[in-house]
């Protein structure tokens, strides 16, 4: 009797301590999601940041078309690396979602401020290419109007190249911008799959 009054007492105490750790396991791990929510913002944040910075620290001298046209074609060039660096960095991660969302933070930012720099550098190039000389508060304004499609109208393209601009930036908002975020949900889902114990199921 005594003995099963002891092994009763023994198994009630596994089963809490049983139980204990289980609630401790589910608390870490929700520690460890809102740590790594918390890092994958402030990471996100970040690097919208440093572009922003630099948009506003770049030099602005444009001494003549093909400089123009080189600055251009570094934009396009980022663009293009950033997004094939967000989609790989999706594909290692090892929560894909979160990664997902600082990547798409990140190509975001990173095509509005390649757009905003160009408008910059041609209404610097050429005074009259807006119906107003931009600053660069008033080119990140006219670059996010033009991803939103608002288009309020109280700044617009008047020279050839100005509207030639603002063409491929649509064109890159539809395609390049719209690939991107389609590649970097598929790669964080199907980075999911993958991770799952079922998956070779």
């Amino acid at each position: 009797m005594l003995a099963h009054d002891v092994d009763d007492h023994l198994g009630h105490r596994s089963a809490e301590t049983s139980d204990w750790a289980l609630h401790r396991l589910r608390d870490m791990e929700r520690r460890h999601v809102r740590r790594s929510v918390g890092a994958a913002l402030g990471r996100a944040v970040g690097a919208a940041t440093v572009l922003l910075v630099g948009y506003a620290l770049m030099p602005l001298a444009i001494f003549s078309d093909v400089d123009l046209v080189m600055r251009v074609v570094i934009a396009a060039v980022l663009i293009v690396g950033v997004v094939w660096w967000e989609v790989r960095a999706v594909g290692r991660a090892e929560l894909p979602q979160l990664r997902a969302v600082e990547a798409l933070a990140v190509t975001v930012t990173v095509v509005v401020v390649a757009f905003a720099a160009c408008y910059l550098n041609l209404s610097r190039h050429d005074p009259g290419a807006f119906s107003e000389e931009l600053a660069r508060t008033s080119a990140l304004y006219f670059t996010m109007t033009t991803l939103a499609t608002i288009g309020y109208g109280d700044i617009h393209p008047v020279s050839h190249q100005a509207r030639i601009a603002v063409m491929v930036q649509i064109v890159a908002n539809v395609v390049v911008l719209g690939a991107a975020v389609r590649l970097i949900l598929a790669m964080a889902r199907h980075r999911v799959l993958s991770s799952r114990p079922d998956s070779d199921d």
